[in-house]
């Protein structure tokens, strides 16, 4: 996922686990590639937050979870970076 000028946008994940407010899926609203294109940052992170809050709902497995960060995610140094502490939030949920 880049920019028009073929930059990639900044990938913010939450240092707070997604059960502290409202998440997409809450609202039973899944981003599609679709979405995802139209506004790449902040449709990015909440798809990867509503991952997150999935798992933490028990909805799936952590093996899941990761598979579908994975998927999400870019194949470059920022989506490695963001992937790392999504991940950390899931191993979070687990110790819980």
């Amino acid at each position: 996922m880049s920019n028009v000028d073929g930059s990639t946008p900044p990938i913010v994940p939450s240092s707070r686990l997604v059960s502290e407010g409202p998440s997409t899926l809450d609202l039973g609203v899944h981003p599609t590639s679709e979405s995802l294109a139209l506004n790449p940052s902040s449709d990015l992170v909440c798809a990867c937050l509503a991952v997150i809050e999935e798992r933490h709902q028990g909805h799936i497995s952590l093996a899941h979870a990761t598979l579908k960060l994975i998927d999400l995610l870019p194949d470059n140094d920022a989506g490695n970076e963001a992937y790392v502490s999504y991940l950390d939030q899931l191993t979070e949920i687990d110790h819980e």
